[in-house]
């Protein structure tokens, strides 16, 4: 029974707990946790030792090569992106119109169509040469010179962060911390719900976060679900950095996970 427990009616219990509320045993030595209900039974010296719960968790699996051209920008900076062309493509279309409708200027202008505007912006952030020379009178030749040097700009980051995600494999980030496991939705799972017993009363977000996505599951259930990518299993570290592991589906996920 390892640890034991106490009868609901009370009038007796098995296991280390159970011997010691009996009056069978003056004092017990255990891993024992302090769980509230024998508490009210039992006393409990001061601890000594600390275990903590961890999680083994599916290592990342690779992300579709689809991804790839996406990549090397942020949300953010893609979102800057669209918005710095299509800018560029509203004033250089407005200045062509201006420079036609209050100059003397009439041949060999550019941007005169929406189309064409378009067409030479887009060009200009893949560092297309234009087909034809900009008219060296017109006034939207320094705009457009300028948004030569800013599309250079975020070309060249692009090929750099492009040349490091070709250089490394592609996966998803893996979970290493409490917020990282929050942040990936993940459910956890463990054999008792005892695991979370100490998480119950917390006040932080994360936590709280983690005892609601927590599962109880027989150890056969455990072991099915440490094969796939969906689940994380509670797993207890003790004070020296090594694992508890007693249990056969416990080390049958550690094989797995190895």
């Amino acid at each position: 029974f390892m640890w034991g427990d106490i009868f609901e009616n009370e009038t007796g219990g098995n296991g280390v707990v159970g011997a010691v509320y009996m009056d069978r045993a003056d004092i017990g030595f255990s891993g024992m946790y302090l769980w509230e209900r024998q508490h009210r039974f039992l006393d409990y010296s001061t601890p000594y030792l600390y275990s903590s719960v961890t999680c083994m968790v599916p290592k990342p699996h690779m992300l579709p090569g689809w991804w790839l051209p996406i990549l090397p920008f942020s949300k953010e900076l893609w979102t800057s992106l669209i918005v710095s062309i299509v800018i560029a493509v509203v004033m250089l279309h407005v200045i062509a119109k201006a420079t036609l409708r209050f100059t003397r200027l009439r041949s060999n202008v550019q941007f005169k169509s929406w189309s064409d505007s378009v067409i030479r912006v887009i060009g200009l952030t893949v560092l297309q040469t234009p087909p034809t020379r900009l008219n060296i009178n017109a006034p939207y030749r320094h705009l457009f010179t300028w948004y030569e040097i800013l599309f250079l700009l975020l070309t060249s980051c692009y090929a750099g962060g492009l040349s490091s995600f070709l250089t490394l494999p592609l996966s998803y980030p893996a979970v290493n911390t409490i917020e990282q496991l929050v942040k990936s939705k993940m459910l956890w799972a463990a054999d008792h719900e005892a695991w979370i017993y100490s998480m119950l009363y917390t006040s932080d977000k994360n936590i709280q976060t983690l005892t609601e996505r927590f599962e109880v599951h027989s150890q056969k259930e455990l072991t099915e679900l440490a094969l796939g990518n969906e689940y994380a299993i509670g797993i207890e570290r003790l004070p020296g950095g090594t694992w508890f592991i007693v249990l056969k589906y416990q080390v049958d996920i550690f094989h797995i996970h190895e």
